[in-house]
């Protein structure tokens, strides 16, 4: 179960001064960086804390880190986990279920004590809209995750790939040598193979 909201409203100068040292919003005119501190709320979650359930959490707000850590990772049918990715002080999730309008699309969960500033779905949205150098951000982020996800896929099915082969090479070895040791033991015995 993910956890519990206790979102407060923190001093619009704090997240101000955040804003104005963290990626895409310290290219922002400070006219929209004001107005997003108008929509911004600050939670706190304990180390271990379930932020995000894949396939389960609505998401409703962008979160942004301002202290602490999370990871990022799936969890299959069979309960294997895949570790995708840790994030820390400035780095964010949720965007790309708030861009796609769809529920968490991987566990989130806090690694150590964290405070996050959450921005609500239609301010975010709308900031995407109106300032392209934040769409430009988002998007170049979500495809350099993509690439670099796809890329150690391919790399470990290849990795994978080539130890079958190296075991059907080592198979192959160890069998003819059986059978080569077997021909010097029958061939006495007036066996042919």
């Amino acid at each position: 179960m993910p956890g519990k909201a206790n979102h407060h409203a923190p001093q619009p100068e704090i997240v101000l001064d955040f804003l104005k040292k963290t990626l895409p919003f310290n290219q922002l005119p400070p006219a929209t960086l004001h107005h997003l501190t108008k929509h911004c709320l600050v939670d706190f979650y304990p180390k271990g804390t379930l932020v995000f359930q894949q396939g389960g959490t609505e998401v409703s707000h962008l979160f942004l880190i301002q202290k602490g850590g999370v990871k990022t990772y799936l969890k299959d049918d069979e309960g294997n986990v895949t570790l995708r990715d840790f994030r820390g002080e400035g780095e964010y999730f949720g965007a790309l279920a708030l861009i796609r309008d769809t529920s968490a699309n991987l566990n989130v969960e806090t690694v150590e004590d964290t405070f996050c500033f959450l921005f609500d779905k239609e301010a975010f949205l709308n900031l995407v809209k109106t300032e392209p150098r934040v769409a430009q951000f988002f998007l170049r982020q979500m495809s350099e995750k993509l690439v670099r996800t796809a890329y150690t896929e391919y790399r470990s099915k290849m990795e994978t790939l080539q130890a079958t082969r190296q075991q059907e090479a080592l198979l192959s070895t160890v069998a003819g040598s059986i059978g080569r040791a077997l021909e010097r033991i029958t061939a006495p015995l007036g066996f042919d193979y």
